[in-house]
């Protein structure tokens, strides 16, 4: 793949590393005949075995590979279904960097078919560990130990374990644990080297991913640091914030058709950072957000290449479309009928405007239940996680940003109270109108109503109530 990982740990063997090497390249290592290191595809050589020449043997159970999958804590890379066995790859392998790799070696492996042997024959010395026997119409991976008696002589002993792999991730409150990766990529046929130092981190549960990337040609080297917190050119871009009519705050929003917004746990589930989203029928939402032109006079380590990206679930019927134009280009995301999605990861990166500006415009047509999250665009040639816009802090209570503050009930449906340079005030959903209940008018407080245990008190003279005797109500009396 033209990759070159970097990672180095004085606490784990040569051997482990080699391991973990041959582990990702879908294969395993083995010294040749030669003396050498080698690398090798299991099956890279087969052989066929008659099975008269068993003195005795026994054959086990079938395996046949139609999934591979990584998992760390922090990353989730799988390729295939279920209908077969699952290869595990290792979660502590510090060379899967990307779910490129794991393709990879799902290509390699899939569909691979051995079954469990154990037996006793006579065999050709030729044949080396790793190569596929193919014993009474049934592959078989040579695993052997060797002895010459007049003529080479095997013990085969292939043994395969089908069983499904515990799952677990144990966190330690308040712990930073750290997950680094140095990749390298180079392309010799340009003369250009990539590097990318990433290092993705959980902290409480949040998780936060910093990167250091540096790219090198003949001519010059470009390098960009970029923090996770902030980067996203899309505000609200998950819809944390929205009136009490549904409307989401910086978007434009067609009149007909149904949106819907909550936050998911079946979305969190599936990989989703926000763990909020937004469902379209027959509706269309639509920002546009301001960027760097783009022209001949720019020079390359000059230009400012922005990504996509953004996750979305559809129903086989319907359509639905990310659309990302301007009044000189249109680049577009489509799901058409019949296709469908769950989360899936669709880009459009390295995109260099030619004006000033993108529209981002999402669509879910009637039945579609076109629904998307993690909704990112960024400064950037590559995909990188989803965060917030600059300024913003928002969740499903708590919305921050350069506008103020506004925080909202998640009990109460229209209950939220607002502070921000125009306003400091609450409001309330009353008989299903949206009511203004207080507000602080330059020296001024202004309530709907007012409710007070003890008094009121406005110098030189104090309100209490009278709650005994005959004459109750209030009673003016001094303040001091």
């Amino acid at each position: 793949m033209n990759k070159q990982i970097a990672v180095y740990d004085n606490t784990i063997s040569a051997r482990t590393y080699l391991s973990y090497i041959s582990e990702q390249a879908g294969g395993f290592a083995c010294i040749g005949r030669d003396g050498k290191l080698y690398i090798k595809t299991i099956g890279e050589d087969q052989s066929k075995l008659s099975i008269k020449y068993f003195q005795d043997f026994k054959w086990g159970e079938k395996f046949k590979i139609s999934r591979v999958k990584y998992e760390d804590g922090v990353q989730l890379f799988e390729a295939g279904n279920e209908l077969g066995s699952t290869v595990y790859i290792s979660q502590d392998n510090m060379y899967i960097v990307d779910g490129e790799q794991i393709d990879n070696i799902y290509d390699k492996l899939n569909n691979l078919e051995v079954y469990s042997f154990e037996g006793n024959s006579i065999i050709d010395p030729a044949l080396d560990v790793g190569d596929l026997l193919f014993i009474d119409n049934k592959y078989v991976i040579y695993q052997s130990s060797n002895q010459y008696v007049g003529k080479f002589k095997a013990s085969i002993s292939s043994k395969i374990q089908c069983k499904a792999k515990q799952e677990t991730t144990t966190r330690t409150p308040s712990q930073k644990a750290i997950n680094r990766r140095v990749q390298s990529q180079i392309d010799q046929a340009n003369g250009e080297i990539l590097q990318l130092i990433k290092e993705m981190y959980d902290e409480d549960g949040i998780i936060n991913e910093n990167f250091t990337q540096v790219y090198q040609d003949i001519s010059n080297v470009i390098t960009n640091v970029q923090n996770s917190g902030g980067t996203n050119l899309i505000k609200n871009s998950v819809m944390f914030a929205y009136d009490t009519n549904n409307i989401p705050e910086g978007w434009e929003a067609s009149e007909e058709g149904i949106l819907n917004i909550n936050s998911s746990s079946e979305a969190f589930n599936s990989g989703s950072i926000s763990g909020h989203i937004f469902t379209l029928n027959n509706k269309t939402v639509k920002q546009r957000v301001y960027v760097k032109s783009d022209n001949n006079d720019i020079t390359e380590d000059e230009k400012n290449y922005y990504t996509f990206s953004t996750k979305i679930k559809k129903d086989l019927l319907g359509t639905a479309y990310v659309k990302i134009s301007n009044a000189n280009e249109e680049h577009i995301i489509e799901l058409n009928e019949g296709q469908d999605s769950f989360y899936g990861d669709f880009e459009i990166k390295e995109l260099l405007p030619k004006m000033n500006y993108y529209d981002i415009e999402f669509y879910g047509s009637e039945g579609s239940n076109a629904t998307f999250t993690d909704n990112m665009f960024a400064i950037g040639k590559y995909k990188t996680q989803w965060t917030q816009a600059s300024g913003e802090i928002m969740n499903t209570q708590v919305n921050i940003n350069i506008n103020g503050v506004l925080v909202k009930s998640s009990v109460f449906e229209g209950d939220y109270t607002i502070m921000s340079p125009l306003e400091f005030a609450g409001y309330s959903k009353i008989n299903g109108e949206k009511t203004k209940v207080f507000t602080i008018n330059k020296d001024t407080t202004e309530v709907e109503k007012l409710k007070s245990k003890n008094g009121i008190t406005m110098p030189p003279i104090k309100i209490v109530p009278v709650t005994s005797g005959n004459l109750q109500g209030w009673a003016f009396v001094s303040s001091n």
